[in-house]
């Protein structure tokens, strides 16, 4: 089997990034004799003893082939190439590689074996740098637990509805962080479209799912346009993040900055409509627009307009086909999919190296 080196920083907290490494490293495990060198702390001590570890690896038991899980290892990633020629690639998912300022970001994308892209937008994004060839991207688009986040019939969703106290409402759901770098999401611009909805579907209530230190800005937002009672902040349990998944009427994140968006595959494996922005990779999980609507991501009129339409059953009749979105997730995201992607890029990796 292929010697290959992870190296990554700590994966087993919650976030897009660190379940897209969980799933990866789940699937190469068995392909390849896999060692993994993880920074488990921020601390310059642990980033110091990280680092040496990486090289002692690399040097003292060198494998290989070495996969860095971020842009960020750049340094580390150029030096060690110049030492020990072993090739290597870079996972990069969006913002992350965007900003193509970074000359040593660049350099060492050049110089990578292959870069392992989490979706064709990034992928475009980058190779517009002269020098980072095409032929160098392997699109590795997340998976998600299809079994976990799954359709209920109706009496369940009824149930659910019931244990929320929503049982009479139109729920609009936002599932993510509310923070400050992240506002890009589009959170805020919800909040902002509220009012025109409400004109045309009175019952409807926006749920904030997640935290952070953009919660009262948001907050501030509600005040201002007096949609208290018809804004609900809510915490974070990845129980309670599934049952307002199955029993919201639409999900919608107008994101201007994402670099694939899992939980619009959440969503969508719930059976629940989605609205996503068209300006960046957030069209991906939604397959062109197949699997849900697609709008400009900045215009609150549009924002508003689009909920309205799907709250009142007049968007794609496709959108409300609870097991046909589930099944088109199992089939192009799940588990199995992930799989032969990840066994086709180790394949391509073995196969190179036997030349």
């Amino acid at each position: 089997m292929m010697k290959i080196l992870f190296v990554s920083n700590d994966f087993s907290g919650f976030g897009g990034i660190q379940q897209v490494v969980r799933d990866f490293l789940a699937m190469v495990e068995p392909l390849a004799d896999l060692r993994v060198a993880m920074c488990k702390g921020n601390s310059f001590v642990q980033k110091v003893f990280f680092v040496l570890e990486v090289f002692c690896q690399s040097l003292f038991h060198p494998p290989e082939f070495i996969i860095y899980n971020h842009i960020n290892y750049s340094p580390v990633a150029l030096v060690l190439f110049r030492i020990t020629k072993i090739p290597y690639a870079l996972m990069i998912y969006g913002t992350d590689a965007w900003d193509l300022r970074n000359k040593m970001k660049v350099q060492a994308m050049r110089k990578a074996h292959s870069i392992i892209s989490s979706s064709r937008f990034t992928q475009s994004v980058v190779e517009k740098q002269p020098g980072i060839l095409s032929t160098k991207f392997f699109i590795m688009e997340p998976t998600i637990d299809t079994g976990v986040f799954s359709v209920k019939n109706d009496s369940e969703i009824m149930a659910l509805r019931a244990s929320q106290g929503l049982s009479d409402k139109k729920i609009i759901l936002y599932v993510g962080r509310l923070s400050k770098k992240d506002q890009y999401k589009g959170y805020d611009l919800v909040v902002k479209a509220l009012p025109a909805v409400l004109k045309r579907i009175p019952n409807a209530m926006y749920v904030i799912f997640g935290a952070g230190d953009d919660m009262g800005r948001v907050k501030e937002l509600v005040t201002e346009r007096s949609l208290e009672g018809k804004v609900v902040f809510s915490g974070i349990s990845d129980e309670k993040k599934i049952q307002y998944y199955q029993s919201a009427d639409v999900f919608i994140m107008p994101s201007t900055g994402e670099g694939f968006g899992i939980v619009y595959l959440e969503a969508l494996s719930c059976g629940t409509p989605v609205i996503a922005g068209d300006i960046d990779a957030s069209s991906e999980p939604l397959l062109g627009g197949e699997l849900g609507l697609l709008i400009d991501p900045r215009d609150v009129q549009q924002i508003a307009n689009s909920l309205i339409t799907v709250l009142s059953g007049e968007a794609n009749p496709l959108f409300y086909r609870k097991a046909y979105l589930h099944d088109q997730v199992v089939k192009y995201f799940g588990h199995l999919a992930f799989q032969e992607r990840v066994r086709h890029y180790v394949r391509i990796i073995e196969h190179e190296l036997q030349r």
